[in-house]
């Protein structure tokens, strides 16, 4: 079959007729010389075969010239009478109702057939069996559909003609009919007394066009304006000012809004409004009214929400508020709550006018306005009321937080300086804080102090002492770790010391653990405590014997120690070494002390007054200096200092030399006396070098003979052993020993000779000599080489083949030891610097005159 909203027209629809001609013909039977049309004939075979299926061949169709229906609309069913006006050709066949509507009676003219239609099963055609003008009417029945939005109707289920028309009659009066398919719908009269709406309307050539009806629509432009009104206010009050939000939802009755007015309580401030369709808003303070325009208008229920302010003073504080009330409302209820942070506490909210409600019943939408700016926002009162001439008294106090603090002390206690660190673990809770601060103890100085949420800290006298306030980043609250380090200066043996205490001034409780670990020789006893216990060291991780640990019941806690101060055990094992040569004896002495008890900082030794080139060297030095000379024994007695405490071993090693002249015949050799010291012993070995020979003149009874191989080799350590002529042990450290020197003179072998003398002298601008001398000689059996500077120079330095020697001085020579050569005729370099001073430097003149120094040998090959 052809489309239903199809309507050939044309050679298209000639040939679309021939095809429905034959169909017919093949079907009933009819003969197929009476069915094809004049215009066309189109030869087709009776019936289409597509597999094993035989399909009816397809019908021809012509439109009716106008089609009329009388409707009526019942409870579920429309009952339609349809005229129709069809001028078919002998053949053409008409679709006059198709399902879901129903044929109920027909009157057939002559010419005519009513039959099935073949393939829509429940559809009904008429087949002009001639052509001609007919005239037919047939009533039917349609099912009404009703549609979520309450509109009903039905569709048209006959085939529509050049003309459609549709009289519809609905029960209801004031009915609005209404079709998408209508081209004009014209209301028509209904008789006296009917309570039914009728209308004409004139359909398009659309198939199944859809008439429906629904009730009347409201023009609410032209109604008058009424509205109710429900508002929801919520107050927080806070520091310094009470927050407010106002939801109101508006419910038109009939008539648009366009503006809105409210009436706002003396004293409060509106901040903001917020809602769908808000254009803009004012509010004049003075006259304390807020206008709304809403951008367009509005007959549909809607809501806004309103910020306010109303200014008090600091927590606590007590102030009296008003509601927000609608302007022109036909009425007006609503609720209004009271809510708080967790920082700030509502001691009463006394109302007049208000009905108290449960929480549960205020909307927690309200609330949810307002929990993005106040976290925490909990709903505390709610109330109803009726007449929005109410008021609320809001009396609020801020909650104190509660602070509670667990600390681990640790406080180690020395003669150079105490230290107290401390972990403090604090939790706060009910309400934030800013800063926390604390009571300085007394003597004691910060060292560091640290902390995630700490931002910085300062200090601030007052009359009970120095405060420290630990200013925080923000509002905090929960669990915060702080580490801090206090020093102070040490302390020495006491009774009665009292411990210092740590104590956060905001906490409402503190305990913890306090641990007291003294420095080697320092014995303490508790004396007095009082809200402390005292617990295991042990359990606390510390390992030291004389540690103390208490446990810190609560911030009263009151601790004070007697401290006993232990005398240091000092033990020196020495090994002093002298070697004497010509001009000199030189003594290095290596000392290993073993220190118990406690510790030290400091070592005291006593030495020959006539020592010079005195040096201290050891791990831990810091400086040496002498003190004052003790004339009745002739030493001196030097201060060593360390860098720091020291216990257990401990290796210090002094050189220095003695003068001795060449007409000196005796050497006094005296002990390297450590002062102090509880126990001294040790070792002494003499070596004598070049043509020096040592006689022991008495020996005394501090000293015992020993051999070499006794020393042990920890004191040996940097020594040599060679020419060793004599080791004693020490009884006592303060012994002298004297000994006798002879002096062997060499059988000349071989003069020693300059081969070259070379001065390089560099002048500076400020008229500054400095000058180099380098001799070469063989110096034979020369041992030391006499060397006079001119007058007013200054003397710096020598080297021999490179290397350093002592020297000395005698009179105005300065005597400088050669080394002797292994090969014969073998050479010695001797470097020597010095500085003068030119006579006459300017910028354009230089006259100078240099006075070479003299050494005590012929000189040859000299450069300058």
């Amino acid at each position: 079959p052809a489309p239903d909203d199809a309507t050939p027209t044309g050679p298209a629809a000639a040939g679309a007729a021939a095809l429905l001609v034959l169909g017919l013909a093949g079907a009933w039977g009819i003969p197929q010389a009476a069915a094809q049309p004049q215009q066309q004939v189109v030869s087709r075979p009776a019936v289409q075969r597509t597999g094993s299926v035989t399909l009816p061949p397809p019908l021809l169709h012509a439109p009716a010239e106008s089609v009329f229906h009388e409707a009526r609309a019942e409870k579920d069913t429309a009952v339609v009478q349809a005229r129709l006006v069809w001028r078919p050709s002998a053949g053409d066949n008409l679709l006059l109702v198709q399902p879901p509507a129903v044929l109920e009676d027909i009157e057939v003219p002559d010419g005519l057939r009513v039959a099935p239609h073949p393939t829509i099963t429940g559809a009904v055609i008429a087949h002009a069996e001639k052509g001609g003008d007919y005239r037919i009417v047939f009533t039917y029945r349609t099912p009404i559909e009703e549609r979520l939005d309450g509109v009903r109707g039905f569709h048209v289920p006959v085939e529509p003609g050049l003309i459609n028309q549709l009289e519809l009659e609905v029960p209801g009066p004031e009915r609005e009919i209404v079709s998408p398919d209508a081209v004009s719908i014209v209301p028509r009269p209904a008789e006296a007394g009917a309570e039914v709406t009728r209308a004409l309307l004139v359909l398009d050539a659309a198939s199944k066009p859809w008439i429906a009806w629904q009730p009347p629509t409201r023009d609410t432009r032209r109604e008058k304006t009424v509205f109710y009104a429900e508002c929801f206010q919520l107050f927080v009050p806070t520091a310094g000012l009470i927050e407010g939000s106002h939801v109101v939802e508006i419910r038109p009755a009939q008539g648009e809004l366009t503006e809105l007015a409210f009436r706002v309580p003396e004293g409060m401030t509106i901040t903001d409004v917020l809602g769908e369709g808000v254009e803009f808003w004012r509010f004049d303070p003075d006259q304390h009214l807020l206008r709304v325009n809403l951008a367009a208008a509005r007959a549909q229920p809607f809501s806004l929400t309103i910020g306010s302010q109303v200014a008090v003073g600091p927590l606590p504080f007590s102030r009296e508020v008003g509601l927000i009330a609608v302007q022109d409302a036909a009425n007006q209820l609503g609720l209004a709550g009271v809510a708080t942070s967790p920082e700030v506490q509502l001691e009463k909210a006394e109302t007049a006018g208000l009905t108290a409600i449960n929480l549960e019943d205020f909307p927690a939408t309200v609330v949810a306005t307002l929990q993005d700016r106040i976290p925490g926002l909990t709903l505390r009162r709610a109330f109803r009321y009726a007449d929005p001439a109410g008021r609320l008294t809001l009396q609020a106090a801020p909650v104190q937080p509660d602070v509670r603090v667990v600390s681990d002390q640790s406080l180690s206690l020395g003669a150079d300086r105490i230290l107290l660190a401390a972990g403090l673990d604090v939790t706060i809770t009910r309400a934030g804080l800013f800063k926390l601060s604390f009571l300085l103890p007394a003597g004691l100085d910060i060292e560091s102090l640290s902390g995630p949420a700490l931002s910085h800290w300062t200090e601030l006298r007052s009359p009970e002492g120095r405060i420290i306030t630990l200013h925080l980043k923000g509002r905090t609250l929960g669990r915060q770790r702080f580490d801090l380090s206090l020093v102070g200066p040490g302390l020495g043996a006491t009774n009665g010391w009292t411990v210092p205490r740590l104590l956060l001034r905001e906490a409402s409780k503190q305990q913890g653990r306090l641990v007291i670990v003294p420095e080697q020789g320092m014995r303490l006893d508790a004396a007095e405590r009082r809200s402390v216990t005292p617990l295991d060291p042990a359990q606390a991780g510390v390992r030291a014997r004389t540690a103390l640990a208490f446990r810190l019941l609560n911030a009263d806690w009151q601790l004070s120690l007697d401290i006993e101060q232990l005398a240091a055990w000092i033990q020196v094992t020495g090994f002093q070494q002298v070697s004497i040569q010509e001009g000199q004896a030189r003594v290095t002495a290596n000392l290993d002390y073993q220190i118990e008890n406690a510790g030290v900082r400091t070592f005291r030794l006593r030495l020959p007054a006539q020592a010079d080139n005195v040096r201290f060297t050891g791990p831990q030095l810091a400086d040496f200096l002498p003190l004052d000379e003790n004339a009745t024994n002739q030493t001196r007695l030097w201060e060593v200092k360390l860098h720091r405490r020291v216990l257990g071993g401990q290796r210090l090693e002094v050189a220095y030399t003695l003068p001795l002249s060449d007409e000196a015949d005796t050497l006094a050799i005296t002990g390297v006396v450590a002062e102090g010291v509880n126990v001294q012993r040790g070792f002494l070995a003499l070596q004598a070098t070049g043509r020096v020979q040592l006689t022991l003149q008495e020996v005394p009874d501090a000293l015992r003979p020993a051999e070499w191989e006794s020393v042990p080799a920890a004191l040996r350590e940097n020594l040599a052993s060679a020419s060793v002529s004599h080791v004693f042990r020490l009884v006592q450290p303060d012994y002298r020993l004297v000994l006798g020197i002879r002096r062997h003179q060499a059988t000349p072998v071989l003069p020693a000779r300059v081969r070259q003398f070379q001065l390089t002298s560099v002048i500076s601008d400020a008229g500054v000599i400095l000058t180099r001398g380098r001799v070469e000689l063989v110096p034979g059996d020369k041992r030391l080489l006499r060397l006079r500077l001119p007058d007013n120079a200054e003397f710096w330095f020598a080297f021999v083949n490179e290397g350093g020697v002592w020297l000395w001085r005698e009179g105005d020579d300065i005597l400088i030891p050669l080394q002797q050569t292994a090969a014969l005729g073998e050479t010695t370099t001797v470097d020597f610097y010095y500085t003068t001073r030119a006579g006459d430097v300017s910028p354009r003149r230089l006259d100078l005159r240099l006075h070479g120094p003299r050494i005590d040998l012929p000189l040859r090959q000299i450069e300058w």
